[in-house]
C-alpha cells in the first residue's frame, strides 16, 4: 500500500476547511443537512454579508430571525488575526437576534462562543465549553481541535475542483466573446450589403433625376435640352432620340 505523503497545513485553502467542517457538523454534532447553509447572506445595517456557515433552528424557515449558530472559517495561518476573525463572528451574530451560538475555526483550532447575560441586563458574546449536540442543551459537544484529517486526496481533489472551474470559466468567456465577435462581424457585413444596395439604388435615382428635369423636358446633352417629347424610343451614347414634337 502506498504510504500518503505528509502535507503542510498551511496549503489547505479556506473552502476545504469550510466543506470539512460542514460535514463535521454532521457527523460529530449531529446537524441535519436540511438545517445548514453554506454562504448564506446576512443582513447587517445597510449592506450585506456571507457568512461561512449557518445552522436554523430545527425545521424553521432559512431566514435571518431563524439562525441558531454561526460559524466562521479560516484557513491555517490566515492571513487575518484571531481578534478580527472573532469581530467578524461577532458581527453577524449580533445581527441576527435569535442566534444563540458562534463557532470560529482557524485550521484544526475550534472556539466557541455564546451569550451571556449579566446582572444589569445587557449580555456579554463570551467563550463557552461547547455548543450543543443537535440542539440539546443539556449535552454539550466540546472539542478545541477539528478530528478532520487533511491528507493529500482531500487536498487535490479540492484544489482540481477549483483548477477545473476557473478552466471552465475562462473556456465559457472565450466562447461567448468569439461567438459576440461573429455576430457583430455578421451584422457589420448585412450593414455594409445594405448600405451598398442603398448607395446604388440612390445612385441611380439621383442619375434619374438629373436625366428627367421636369415634366416632358429630357436632357440630350450636356447642354441640350428639347421640350415637348411625345415618346422615347431609344437611348444611344450621344443622348436621347426621340419622336415627336420638339424645339431645340
Amino acid at each position: 500500500m502506498k504510504e500518503e505523503k505528509e502535507i503542510n497545513l498551511n496549503d489547505v485553502p479556506e473552502k476545504t476547511v469550510q466543506n470539512n467542517f460542514y460535514y463535521a457538523l454532521m457527523e460529530e454534532y449531529g446537524y441535519q443537512k436540511r438545517n445548514i447553509e453554506l454562504e448564506f447572506n446576512i443582513r447587517i445595517g445597510s449592506s450585506s454579508r456571507r457568512a461561512d456557515i449557518v445552522i436554523f433552528y430545527e425545521n424553521a424557515r432559512h431566514i435571518q430571525q431563524n439562525i441558531f449558530l454561526i460559524v466562521e472559517v479560516k484557513k491555517f495561518n490566515s492571513m487575518t488575526s484571531k481578534k478580527n476573525a472573532f469581530d467578524q463572528l461577532y458581527s453577524y451574530v449580533s445581527a441576527c437576534g435569535n442566534c444563540k451560538y458562534g463557532i470560529l475555526v482557524t485550521g484544526q483550532n475550534l472556539s466557541y462562543f455564546s451569550w451571556q447575560n449579566k446582572l444589569d441586563g445587557r449580555r456579554n458574546f463570551v467563550s463557552t465549553e461547547g455548543i450543543p449536540y443537535n440542539f440539546d442543551r443539556n449535552n454539550l459537544i466540546s472539542k478545541k481541535n477539528s478530528t478532520i484529517v487533511y491528507n493529500t486526496n482531500t487536498i487535490n481533489k479540492e484544489l482540481s475542483a477549483e483548477n477545473l472551474m476557473a478552466i471552465g470559466c475562462f473556456v465559457i468567456f472565450v466562447v461567448v466573446g468569439l461567438v459576440l465577435i461573429f455576430v457583430g462581424f455578421a451584422c457589420a457585413i448585412g450593414l455594409a450589403s445594405s448600405l451598398n444596395d442603398f448607395s446604388v439604388n440612390l445612385s441611380n435615382e439621383l442619375h434619374r433625376f438629373v436625366e428627367m428635369k421636369s415634366p416632358g423636358e429630357i436632357q440630350l446633352g450636356k447642354f441640350c435640352t428639347t421640350n415637348y417629347i411625345d415618346e422615347i424610343i431609344e437611348t444611344s451614347n450621344n443622348g436621347f432620340i426621340v419622336s415627336g414634337k420638339y424645339a431645340t
